[in-house]
């Protein structure tokens, strides 16, 4: 069966489908294998938390790139000796010293004990072994850019000299295999990929590597939009990348009626767009200027509590979206003390907040503080 494609506008149902795909294929007496694949875990949590609502989900995973790659190495009696971060650091320190012996650091000599040059050299590691990058050196001007080249060659050889595995390899690691033996997945019933607006090279491969092993695949991309928003670019390049990859695919158009409230839908449509269309004020959307994250969170926090208090809403159905997860939360929680609304952050919370953390930090302390009589006390 080819792949599918089901290309559909933001808030137009795709998800919707993916859940009524899965529970047909649930309904019937067999027992099914079916995997959900997400671009991050909160998303895999909800997806999750719905199809227990439905009242099934025996057979189905559901889970990141990683996680089905490592299904399929196991099934294939293959089993990499994934590096933990640890080692990952010791091997970048590693190689780092031994460039710098050698003189090879150029420009970044300077700054080669630095913490920020190590932080960058593990994000640029990660990025070009998720990219499925070979080591192999292109014809480059910038020297800094060939030393960085130049050290991710070394560093993918010393971890082949330890037999270790950079976890992010995984993913590769698998479509190789089922280019050479597709037999692992072939009893499986389907996968389908939720959520993503591209892939990198290593999951692109994978998915074409399930589809042709016989797996019914299918892929869910935002799109189907006559006027060629700039929102919709990345989806397109990647369902010309998958057409380009398997030209029999077929594409399912689900529609271009979103289930948002017409002002929230003019503000959807009128985002990165050259001409935005004037929208009609209706009673649904509130637009508030705040002259700081402070007056913004309290005006929010004063709209929620009218409704929970006054209006007897269900808090649970009440929700803040917030850009970042490092100056909002303590603003939010701060006034949400003060004016009784209850708050649930999904992410949890920090590690240095928790009771059994603080307490060890500061018998650290005590010692690096070569134990102070007031705070000791």
């Amino acid at each position: 069966m080819p792949l599918q494609v089901l290309i559909a506008g933001a808030a137009c149902g795709k998800t919707t489908e993916v859940l009524r795909s899965i529970r047909a294929e649930l309904s019937t007496a067999e027992l099914k294998k079916i995997w959900v694949l997400l671009p991050d875990s909160r998303q895999v949590t909800s997806l999750r938390t719905k199809l227990i609502g439905g009242g099934n989900l025996l057979g189905v995973s559901i889970g990141l790139f990683p996680d089905i790659s490592k299904e399929i190495l196991l099934k294939s009696d293959q089993h990499p000796i994934l590096a933990p971060n640890t080692m990952l650091h010791r091997i970048v320190l590693e190689i780092v010293q031994v460039h710098s012996q050698q003189g090879t650091l150029g420009e970044l000599e300077v700054i080669k004990d630095k913490p920020g040059f190590i932080q960058l050299l593990h994000q640029k590691f990660s990025e070009l072994t998720q990219a499925g990058f070979t080591g192999e050196m292109p014809e480059i001007t910038d020297p800094q850019l060939q030393v960085i080249l130049g050290l991710f060659q070394t560093y993918q050889e010393r971890l082949d000299q330890l037999q270790w595995m950079d976890p992010n390899q995984v993913v590769q690691l698998a479509a190789t295999e089922l280019a050479v033996n597709p037999r692992w997945v072939r009893d499986w019933d389907l996968v389908v990929v939720d959520g993503f607006e591209r892939f990198t090279p290593p999951q692109l491969e994978l998915i074409c590597r399930l589809s042709e092993s016989g797996v019914r695949v299918r892929v869910t991309l935002a799109g189907n939009d006559t006027h060629g928003r700039v929102i919709y670019r990345r989806a397109e390049e990647s369902l010309e990348k998958l057409q380009s990859a398997i030209p029999s695919l077929e594409v399912i158009p689900l529609g271009d009626q979103p289930h948002l409230p017409t002002s929230i839908l003019g503000i959807a449509n009128n985002f990165l767009v050259d001409h935005p269309q004037k929208i009609e004020k209706q009673p649904d959307v509130r637009l508030l200027a705040a002259h700081s994250p402070l007056q913004e969170v309290r005006e929010v926090l004063r709209s929620i509590k009218e409704l929970v208090r006054i209006k007897h809403s269900f808090p649970g159905d009440c929700a803040i979206l917030v850009p970042d997860e490092v100056q909002y939360p303590p603003l939010l929680q701060s006034v949400a003390d003060e004016y009784g609304v209850p708050l649930h952050f999904p992410w949890g919370t920090p590690l240095q907040e928790v009771a059994q953390m603080r307490l060890i930090v500061d018998l650290l302390r005590l010692e690096v503080e070569d134990f102070p009589r007031r705070l000791f006390l």
